[in-house]
């Protein structure tokens, strides 16, 4: 798998570093392509969409295909609520608690990614980033052990 990098990362005037900045695009590309499903979503429109959601402790990543409206892109949302519904749970998703999003510039390949800090969060990404990062990274390592032996392979 090709890790992306984010050509410019936005945040009002904060932004990571850049090797925060990739770590934390692969980290999301990864949980969305190994961890998430197929997920039948309703939009801020009631439409029904069906986009590819992982569920990883507290963090919600929503994987968006690009539509007329807008690139793709996979949302990070924080702090879910999940709804008892008859036969189920409904996880509701505040658009409010959007932490960040890895958005696609264009189609080409590679990518240009873009990641956006969604406020109140984009003025402290020292606190939430190693959290994210390691929710992340723990959730990758349940689902692939071999993953460590291959960072430290990769690593300088």
């Amino acid at each position: 798998m090709s890790l992306p990098e984010c050509s410019k990362t936005t945040a009002g005037a904060l932004t990571l570093d850049k090797d925060r900045s990739r770590l934390l695009a692969a980290l999301t590309f990864a949980a969305s392509q190994k961890l998430g499903e197929d997920s039948p979503c309703v939009d801020e429109n009631n439409q029904l969409r069906n986009w590819r959601m992982a569920r990883i402790s507290d963090l919600a990543l929503i994987d968006m295909p690009h539509d007329d409206a807008a690139p793709r892109s996979i949302n990070v949302y924080f702090g879910l609520e999940a709804q008892h519904m008859g036969l189920g749970k409904r996880l509701k998703i505040d658009p409010s608690r959007l932490l960040y999003a890895l958005r696609w510039l264009h189609k080409g390949d590679p990518p240009d990614l873009d990641l956006t800090f969604a406020p109140p969060f984009a003025r402290q990404p020292d606190v939430w980033f190693p959290y994210v990062t390691a929710v992340l990274l723990g959730r990758l390592q349940e689902a692939d052990p071999a993953l460590r032996e291959r960072i430290a392979a990769a690593s300088p």
